[in-house]
């Protein structure tokens, strides 16, 4: 089949170069709202352009200070890893992975809007356990929810609950024979 690498990175540079993906903007990203977080990260929605035609998921990722910053930090591990996803989406391996659009860093106080995440960081920040600038990952937004939610909604549908897990395993085989040694090691609702 034809590569769609070329309309692939065509979106990502339209949707990367939008003014809002910037660290001064990211206060005031459109329809910013909190969904979620993980261990270390917190995820938001939000609009990627002004007339809120795009959405995406931004993770706002604290780079911890006990590992070396080098490639081999959790952060960069990470970030180079949704890289991978990006060629295996264009390629159409597997259309099951959200693309990266694009990654930077910030302080946290240009990208955080409620006042006291912001200070809850600044305190890590004081105390040397996070770097003072935050990683950036802004996600396609996949607009099917989270796992949870799905399994809610369709908990009496055994054929449809079936065909969804077997396709976020069919994902995870897929990713494990073309990344080599990779493992999520991190599936949750």
């Amino acid at each position: 089949p034809k590569s769609k690498i070329p309309k692939m990175e065509l979106k990502q540079k339209i949707l990367a170069s939008s003014e809002i993906l910037k660290c001064p903007n990211l206060k005031n990203t459109p329809n910013m709202r909190f969904v979620g977080e993980g261990v270390a990260n917190k995820v938001f929605i939000g609009c990627i352009d002004l007339d809120c035609k795009n959405k995406a998921a931004f993770r706002i990722m604290p780079i911890s200070k006990k590992y070396p910053l080098n490639s081999s930090h959790p952060v960069n591990v990470e970030m180079k890893l949704y890289q991978k996803f990006n060629k295996i989406n264009a390629n159409y391996i597997i259309p099951h992975l959200p693309m990266l659009i694009k990654n930077f860093r910030c302080k946290y106080s240009e990208v955080l809007p409620d006042k006291s995440a912001t200070e809850e960081y600044e305190k890590l920040v004081k105390s040397k356990d996070i770097h003072p600038e935050v990683n950036i990952m802004i996600l396609e937004f996949c607009r099917g929810g989270s796992i949870k939610n799905f399994v809610e909604k369709y908990k009496k549908n055994i054929k449809y609950l079936s065909c969804g897990f077997f396709q976020v395993l069919l994902s995870l085989v897929v990713l494990q024979y073309h990344l080599k040694n990779f493992r999520h090691n991190d599936l949750h609702n």
